[in-house]
């Protein structure tokens, strides 16, 4: 049987070819999925991309744990000497230390007993709909689970592969198929392999894998970054992609839904969340007061997505010290010390430049509410302030506005980090925001000279106090219920609800070295390209510095700070998703590496225009 693949669009699940071949009589693509978690859905969304353009039905496995949380459910120590750890190492690393320190030169047979007893089974696996949602899926590609291909359409009880297909040089094949095989999952031992490490999405390309496939129902696709290979740093739509499979992409961006056991509980989680913070600032007659806004604070346009006044403000961080060094050292400092960590990060920086960037969002967002009379409340609604007369007019005109309204209530700003930096991360992040204040709060210095500038200058566009400290909140393994949280994959469904909170934030500013982080850019990117010609961006074109939507109203705001902000930082466009010349280290003074930002060169601020208030910002660094 021989395929003609579609490389003009994705085609619907249900349309069958016209040689009789169709989604319910194979071929059926088995993804092997390396690494973390976040890796996995990357490598997945491309398989599932792939399949969506040769119409192939896709069995899904589910997605394995990492090796910290085999360990930590066995009791095991990933290190000699060390306490296990349930989610030492992040998900979004592309390794497994497991299997590093396994075999190596020298272990211990303790050691050797800890790789064995770490092994996957399938109950330590993560059912595909536990976290995403098929029938969303379903106009694009058809998707399985392993009994439903046993049941009704005769896979062998083993999970026998009639072939293996690998298109990726990525060293994760033999790790992906290990753990299958100790699941009992997939069986592709001793299985023919078809080889292609030059694939690419083109006619050629597909014509190979349809040839390959031929006369097989059953195969088996190592594909990390190679379908798509921009989609492990880029978070651009992909919607006008020049490849078929990176148009279908796009389609599966915005097509995969999180599952409802995902989607409620951030829901929860939020209702609750803010709810705390609004009875904590002691605003409790605002719920009187805003009457429908905060009925309506939870509805959107049925895609998820859109940002309105009805909604509740936030802006989400993710922050991830990157490498896994950089996180351990991070999880074991008191105070910050850029000496310290240049050593051991690739972005030492990262919080230096992420809270101005945080500020000038917050400035804005106040100055503008305070422009047409209204405020914001600590739950992330909108109120009448106390200056109704307060107009949109010309420059100048939002700064009275926002000194008339009075101080501001200190924002909502969620957190996904790891559990083990989120206490530095607490402090450093105020030490930071008073520095910017001018209230104090310099960094120890190792060297014991002078104590260094502030990190940034305190803004110009309102008096600090119009603009308090954000009220951080997170979320933690207790705020799961219980099917996520007695999971052996705690920590791994942990990062998926917040990766939703994250994606329904008004403002997002993630950490340009994670997966997890484009995952969520990428969501919130197709989301705000579907549908809007205006938003094209040509392939090898630079990406935007923001993906902005505004809803209601553009404002005109001209404080004096936004005086001098003169367009956009323009981002680099690079094989890798645009990655800069420095790959994935900040080191350097600027931020302006090639990634998303929204800073000036040369400086560790941001610049934000000032109808971000409204819009949906992805932004990287």
């Amino acid at each position: 049987m021989h395929l003609t693949p579609n490389t003009s669009q994705p085609v619907n699940s249900q349309q069958a070819y016209v040689d009789g071949s169709s989604p319910a009589i194979g071929p059926f693509l088995i993804p092997l999925l390396p690494f973390g978690l976040s890796n996995q859905i990357l490598a997945l969304k491309e398989a599932l991309a792939l399949a969506a353009v040769l119409n192939w039905t896709v069995v899904a496995l589910g997605f394995w744990p990492h090796s910290s949380e085999l360990a930590a459910a066995k009791g095991l120590s990933l290190k000699p000497g060390g306490k296990a750890q349930r989610g030492l190492l992040e998900l979004d690393a592309e390794g497994d230390e497991i299997s590093k320190r396994a075999g190596s030169a020298g272990e211990s047979t303790h050691q050797q007993q800890h790789q064995h007893q770490s092994r996957h089974n399938a109950a330590s696996v993560i059912p595909f709909d536990m976290v995403f949602d098929r029938k969303a899926l379903a106009p694009l590609v058809h998707v399985i689970n392993r009994e439903e291909a046993v049941q009704q359409y005769g896979w062998f009880q083993s999970g026998r592969a009639d072939v293996l297909l690998s298109i990726s040089p990525s060293s994760g094949l033999e790790s992906a198929l290990e753990k299958a095989h100790q699941a009992e999952l997939l069986d592709a031992r001793g299985v023919r392999i078809e080889q292609n490490h030059g694939f690419s999405c083109s006619t050629g390309g597909l014509s190979w894998l349809s040839r390959a496939a031929t006369g097989h129902r059953w195969v088996a696709l190592y594909n990390y970054r190679r379908v798509v290979p921009k989609a492990r740093s880029s978070y651009r739509g992909f919607k006008w992609d020049s490849s078929p499979c990176g148009r279908s992409y796009h389609q599966v961006s915005l097509r995969m839904k999180k599952s409802s056991l995902i989607t409620s509980t951030a829901q929860s989680f939020l209702t609750t969340a803010l709810e705390k913070m609004r009875e904590r600032e002691g605003q409790r007659k605002l719920k009187e007061e805003v009457g429908a806004v905060a009925e309506e604070s939870t509805s959107g346009d049925g895609r998820g997505g859109n940002i309105t006044t009805s909604m509740p403000y936030y802006i989400a961080l993710h922050v991830r010290p990157y490498p896994d060094s950089c996180l351990e050292h991070f999880a074991n400092i008191s105070h910050f010390d850029i000496d310290a960590a240049n050593p051991v990060c690739n972005n030492p920086r990262l919080l230096l430049k992420m809270v101005p960037l945080l500020r000038q969002l917050l400035e804005v967002r106040t100055a503008a509410a305070a422009a047409v009379g209204m405020a914001w409340s600590p739950n992330g609604t909108l109120a009448k302030s106390s200056s109704p007369d307060s107009t949109l007019g010309a420059a100048g005109a939002a700064p009275a506005a926002l000194a008339a309204g009075g101080p501001a209530a200190a924002a909502p700003v969620f957190v996904m980090s790891h559990p083990r930096v989120r206490e530095f991360l607490r402090r450093e992040l105020s030490r930071l925001w008073d520095e910017g204040d001018g209230s104090g709060g310099h960094a120890n210095d190792s060297s014991g000279g002078a104590p260094p500038s502030p990190a940034f200058p305190a803004s110009p566009s309102s008096p600090s106090p119009l603009v308090p400290a954000p009220l951080l909140f997170f979320l933690n393994i207790p705020d799961l219920p219980l099917q996520l949280r007695a999971h052996m994959a705690s920590t791994s469904l942990l990062s998926m609800v917040e990766q939703q909170v994250c994606s329904e934030a008004a403002s997002f500013i993630g950490t340009k070295a994670s997966s997890i982080s484009v995952l969520v850019a990428q969501e919130r990117a197709a989301k705000d390209d579907d549908g809007d010609d205006e938003a094209m961006v040509p392939d090898g074109a630079e990406e935007p510095v923001v993906s902005v939507r505004v809803e209601a109203v553009k404002l005109q705001y001209s404080a004096a700070a936004g005086d001098k902000h003169q367009g956009e930082a323009r981002r680099g466009g690079g094989e890798e998703g645009g990655r800069g010349s420095r790959g994935l280290d900040d080191r350097g003074g600027g931020v302006n590496e090639g990634h998303q930002t929204l800073a000036q060169p040369g400086k560790d601020g941001a610049d934000v225009r000032p109808d971000h208030w409204l819009g949906r910002d992805t932004v990287l660094l």
